[in-house]
């Protein structure tokens, strides 16, 4: 795929069967929500073998939200993606709220114009205490993942990820 100087061109190639399991559109509070039409309990293998999980993925970049939703898709999990710390902490209600709260949440560390991700990990902790956290960042040498355990991170995810990447992290519990 020829791309403009400069710039980078992505093309993420999935299984039919995954393309199906989209859903695709928005909700009625703007989040994208897609993946399979999850059945109320968590039986549904996914590729990785491991259940369906309810996923929510926040990143301020648009490719990143899509790449990061295509592959959570492709690993058989439910993504609902958003762009800003405020949508995050609604879908985050809401989801508790319909008693379908999500199994973990992706934050980006670096949300320009928004609070950073440590900041939101810690409102999503104040909701819930037990709410896994997974900080994702392009920047290696942040102190946030060199320290993420401590930090009570679930895991990290270095930018730029691959499939494998992810599918590692969502193995971690």
């Amino acid at each position: 795929m020829p791309s403009p100087a400069g710039s980078a061109a992505l093309a993420l190639l999935r299984p039919r069967a995954a393309e199906e399991a989209v859903e695709g559109g928005q909700d009625e509070e703007g989040q994208q929500r897609r993946g399979h039409d999850a059945p109320d309990d968590d039986s549904i293998p996914s590729a990785s073998g491991a259940s369906c999980r309810r996923l929510l993925v926040l990143n301020d970049d648009e490719a990143v939200r899509s790449v990061m939703a295509s592959i959570l898709e492709l690993l058989g999990h439910v993504a609902v993606v958003t762009a800003s710390s405020a949508a995050d902490f609604s879908a985050f209600d809401a989801a508790r709220a319909s008693g379908e709260p999500f199994d973990a949440v992706f934050v980006d560390l670096t949300l320009p114009g928004d609070l950073g991700g440590a900041a939101v990990a810690e409102r999503l902790r104040e909701r819930d205490p037990q709410v896994r956290v997974v900080v994702m960042s392009g920047y290696s040498t942040d102190p946030v993942l060199a320290n993420a355990k401590e930090l009570r991170f679930a895991g990290t995810l270095q930018k730029a990820f691959t499939v494998a990447m992810v599918q590692q992290t969502l193995a971690a519990w």
